[in-house]
């Protein structure tokens, strides 16, 4: 967790995706209540990380426009957007 390295709680951390860490520099986002402005990445590990969405095929949605429409009643499981994590931070604007 990058505030925990900001803070010297932890020497290190792995966070993905990357593009977050630009904004952990500026303090925007999930970071917007304060600016980790001397926290730096090392490397960027390459990969193809990606947020996928799955519905079960009996709910016949085969588009976001379907999702939209009608509204399955469906139980979504992801990590909180609770300030910390950048899994719950992206979905829950994806969603």
């Amino acid at each position: 967790m990058p505030t925990a390295v900001f803070d010297g709680e932890m020497d290190l951390c792995l966070a993905t995706p990357a593009g977050l860490m630009s904004r952990a520099i500026t303090g925007s986002g999930i970071f917007r209540t304060r600016a980790l402005e001397d926290l730096r990445a090392l490397a960027v590990l390459p990969q193809r990380d990606r947020m996928v969405l799955a519905l079960d095929p009996k709910f016949g949605v085969r588009s976001f426009a379907d999702v939209r429409r009608e509204r399955p009643p469906v139980t979504i499981a992801t990590a909180p957007d609770d300030g910390i994590s950048f899994i719950g931070y992206v979905a829950a604007r994806y969603m």
